[in-house]
């Protein structure tokens, strides 16, 4: 799992956090 200030790991330039974060949360990933 990416940091949150990291790269997405979905292949974006965004951030994590700003990208599937909230996906991944609602996921139940940590």
């Amino acid at each position: 799992m990416p940091g949150r200030n990291e790269a997405c790991h979905c292949g974006s330039e965004k951030k994590y956090k700003a990208c599937c974060l909230p996906k991944d949360q609602r996921k139940g990933l940590r």
